[in-house]
C-alpha cells in the first residue's frame, strides 16, 4: 500500500498495506490545535528564553575559548580579520568585516583571542534566536 499525507495531513491508504502516518490520519492542519503549536513555539522564543540560552551558550564557549591561533584555516582568517584581505574563496567577507570590528572594539587580549572572542559571541547570538 501507498500512503499519502496530503495538504490537510489525512492519510489515505491505499489496498497495498498499512499506513506509515496513522496519527496524521485524524489530524487536520487548519484546526485551531494546528495553530495552537505555533502559539507555544512562540512562547518558548521570548526575550528571556533567549537571554539565559544566550549566557548559557556563550559561558561555554568562554570556558573552552581557545586563546590563541586554533589549527586548520583558523590562522588565515584571523589573520584577514585582523589586517583587511581577502580569505580563500569563499572570502567570508560579512563574518571578516565583523571580527575586524569586534577585535578593535574590544581593548582586551590577544589579537587572536579577540577573534576567538567575536565567533563564541556570533554563534551564542545564533543560538539565542
Amino acid at each position: 500500500r501507498e500512503c499519502t499525507v496530503s495538504r490537510t495531513a489525512n492519510c489515505s491508504v491505499s489496498p497495498a498495506g498499512p499506513c506509515i502516518f496513522p496519527r496524521l490520519s485524524s489530524f487536520n492542519m487548519s484546526t485551531p490545535a494546528y495553530h495552537g503549536m505555533y502559539r507555544k513555539a512562540e512562547m518558548a522564543t521570548t526575550p528571556f528564553v533567549s537571554a539565559a540560552l544566550f549566557a548559557i551558550v556563550l559561558s561555554v564557549y568562554m570556558r573552552t575559548l581557545c586563546p590563541s591561533v586554533p589549527g586548520g584555516d583558523s590562522g588565515e582568517l584571523i589573520q584577514v580579520a585582523i589586517d583587511g584581505g581577502v580569505a580563500h574563496p569563499p572570502g567570508y567577507p560579512t563574518w571578516t568585516m565583523l571580527a575586524r570590528l569586534f577585535a578593535e572594539l574590544v581593548p582586551w587580549g590577544e589579537p587572536a583571542w579577540r577573534i576567538n572572542l567575536s565567533s563564541a559571541v556570533f554563534g551564542a547570538a545564533a543560538s539565542a534566536l
